[in-house]
Formats: C-alpha cells, structure tokens, sequence
C-alpha cells in the first residue's frame, strides 16, 4: 500500500513539474491550483524556495531537493507576474488617492 501511495503522490509531483496544472488563486504565501481538473493543491511560496511544498489539498507532497529547484522554475514566473500585477495595482490606487488629494487642496 505504500509504494502505491509514493506512486500516487510522485504521479502530482511530476505533474506540477511539468506544469500539467491550472492556477486557481495566488496570494502572498500560497498558489491554490488543481491537477487533472479535480485534484486541488495549495503550495506553500512564501520564504525561500527550499521552503516550497503542499501543505493542503488532496494530498500532502513533500518535494525532494531537486524537486524543490525545479518547483521553484515552474512557480517564479508565476510568483513574479502575480506581484507585478498587485504592484501595478497598488501604484493606480495611491495615483488615485494623490490626486484626490490634489484637487481637495485647490
């Protein structure tokens, strides 16, 4: 019964390896994202990316090293376009606030 389980949960570790998932929702310290369109995974991407692995979902993964480092390449950009989204974000809303501010001066 053991090794089928490793099967099964090696089966999700190659999956999001080879970026054979769906993003559902990132936030600061996690990617909820579903493999095969039914199995969902929330992976930890806060901290450093020795740090990377499913703590929720259909299963737990624990990822191996080199899991890890190739984790960390399928998720970065991903990470990376999600805080470039709620930078730009954050930038409109406090060009907003300025100039409400400016026309509430004059």
């Amino acid at each position: 019964m053991q090794k089928q389980i490793q099967q099964v949960q090696q089966y999700f570790k190659d999956k999001i390896i080879d970026e054979q998932f769906e993003v559902i929702e990132i936030n600061d310290h996690t990617i909820d994202i579903t493999v095969d369109e039914v199995y969902s995974f929330t992976v930890w991407t806060a901290n450093h990316p020795e740090n990377r692995h499913v703590y929720r979902g259909f299963m737990v993964l624990e990822f191996t090293t080199i899991e890890k480092c190739e984790v960390e390449k399928v998720l970065r950009p991903i990470i990376e376009a999600q805080a470039k989204e709620r930078a730009e974000a954050k930038i409109e809303e406090l060009k907003k606030e300025l100039a409400q501010l400016e026309n509430s001066e004059q």
